[in-house]
């Protein structure tokens, strides 16, 4: 069950459209603030050493933060984040 959570969430954020939060057609949108996304790409390059990103959009640009998924252990990682990372972990049972 894990694996196939794991494909079809990158499958469905890598389908999503970033643009201009006024116009109808746009899923998301950019960050608000600069110190945000600047904030969000250092917990990034700060994981746990068990913590790894497995994927990233690559076909965005600053304002918009790109997708992120992160796979870890069951370590506890307490850091808030405010913006578009997925952090997952596979559980022993349900």
């Amino acid at each position: 069950h894990y694996e196939n959570f794991k494909t079809k969430l990158i499958e469905g954020l890598s389908k999503l459209k970033y643009g201009d939060p006024m116009l109808p057609d746009t899923q998301v949108g950019p960050l608000s603030r600069d110190d945000i996304y600047d904030n969000l790409a250092d917990q990034l390059k700060h994981l746990p050493s068990s913590y790894k990103i497995i994927w990233q959009r690559q076909d965005v640009q600053r304002p918009f933060f790109p997708f992120t998924v992160v796979e870890g252990t069951d370590e506890t990682y307490d850091h808030e984040t405010f913006g578009p990372v997925f952090t997952l972990f596979c559980a022993e049972d349900e």
